[in-house]
Parts: structure tokens; sequence; C-alpha cells
């Protein structure tokens, strides 16, 4: 209990993406509750870890058309005030039943439960959205249970269909090595904790075009490229995971 002005940066996680929904629940929304009742006692500023894939919700909840930062009325639930990037309006929690993952569900409602302390003035915190975490810049070296990481079930999915849908040519992927998004959490720790949202995904981008060049992949319809993931012998988890992908970028 000392005077305060300490940093809790809160970035555990399930990240399971099709665990069951109770146990997500019980990590990342319960999890996130202790976390702010904690700082709120010993007077400590929260960063909470969270996801882009967040807004990329925001955005189809928008109609597909992400809104900047200031669009909210200030007066309103959904405005974040400074934010570099949207905060998930509560409008959208019950949309986010359509959710493809259970844990983006989660992940979401996480923010939402930081934001809320933020307005009512019972927590100082910023939400700081990490990208597609990637392999260590420095090493190559990628994650423990890399069978578990949301983008790595996808690559292995389109490369074991040897194709790609051609209408997502020009999506644009991000890819985040890990210790140079460590970097750009810790200036971001600079920032007022003013409940801002900063997305920390890599500037550098590439598309899913470039990518399946790299790979060899064919490209093919929509609809051919569904039969195959309906018809391949894809894991279960990998055939989720390529649906969801679909289901958030279309």
């Amino acid at each position: 209990e000392g005077a305060g002005a300490g940093l809790f940066i809160h970035c555990a996680a399930d990240v399971r993406q099709y665990a069951p929904a109770g146990q997500l629940w019980r990590t990342n929304v319960e999890g996130t509750r202790h976390v702010i009742d904690l700082c709120q006692r010993h007077r400590l500023q929260l960063a909470h870890i969270s996801t882009i894939a967040v807004n990329k919700v925001h955005s189809l909840g928008a109609g597909g058309k992400g809104q900047g930062a200031g669009e909210y009325s200030p007066n309103g639930d959904d405005y974040c005030p400074n934010s570099q990037t949207p905060k998930l309006p509560n409008s959208l929690i019950e949309r986010l039943s359509d959710s493809p993952t259970p844990y983006l569900q989660s992940k979401a409602e996480a923010e939402r439960v930081v934001s809320e302390a933020v307005r009512q003035e019972r927590l100082q915190a910023q939400i700081l959205r990490v990208g597609n975490l990637t392999a260590r810049q420095s090493d190559g070296v990628f994650q423990r249970h890399a069978e578990t990481n949301a983008f790595h079930l996808l690559a292995e999915a389109l490369q074991a269909l040897d194709c790609y849908p051609a209408p997502l040519a020009d999506v644009v992927v991000d890819l985040s090595p890990v210790d140079v998004t460590a970097r750009r959490l810790v200036d971001a720790l600079a920032q007022p904790f003013d409940g801002r949202v900063t997305d920390l995904s890599s500037p550098d981008k590439t598309t899913v075009g470039a990518l399946a060049r790299g790979w060899q992949l064919q490209p093919v319809g929509t609809d051919e490229f569904m039969r195959r993931v309906g018809t391949s012998s894809l894991t279960d988890i990998q055939r989720m995971v390529t649906k969801g992908w679909l289901h958030l970028t279309f």
C-alpha cells in the first residue's frame, strides 16, 4: 500500500481461439476484473493488452467501415478520449454472438470491463492492441505451443489446401514480430492512462496475395475454396480458424 503510481501490465490471457467459452471467460474476463480490483486497491495504473482482432469486429459492426478517433459523441458510452484506434462500443457486445471465436468474444468483453472502470473514474488505464504476433525479429524464435496461435493455424491450413480465395488477394495482413511489439508497447507506456486505445501492430504490412505467392498457393474462387475446406483433411481447429478468418474478412 505505497504511494501508488505503480504500473500493472496485464498480458496474461487464454489465447486458444476455440477453447470452451466458460474457460475463456473465467481467464480473460473474470481475470481482468480481478486485475482491476488489484489496481484499485494498490493505486496502480493498468496497461491492458488486447488484440487488433477486436477492432476488426468493431469495423464489421459499423457496416464494414472503421471509425476513427473522435467520431463518437463525447456524451455517449462509446466515446474514447484521445484514442488512436476506436474502442469497441457497448452496443456491439450483444452482436459478438456472431463472432467466429469464443476467444474474440472474451477479449472484447475484457476491453469493455476496463473501459467501464475508466469511465467511472475507478481506474487509470490504457488498452494496447497487439497484432498477429510472429517469431522474434532478432533470432526467429516463435512462441511455445505454436499450435494455439490462430495465424499459425491459418497458415498451416492454407498450405494444406494449396490454395487461397482470390478475392482476398489485396487484403492487408499484419505480421508483428513479438520483440518489435514489446518495444512498441514500452514506448506506448509514456502516453497518459486516460482510457486511450493504441494499435501496436506492425506498421509494415503485407497482403494475402503476397503471402500466397511466397507459399506458392493457387488462387481459386470463394465457392471453390469453401468446397475444399469442407472436403479436406484439415483438423477441426484448422477448419474453424479458416472459416473464422473468412467471416472477419468479408
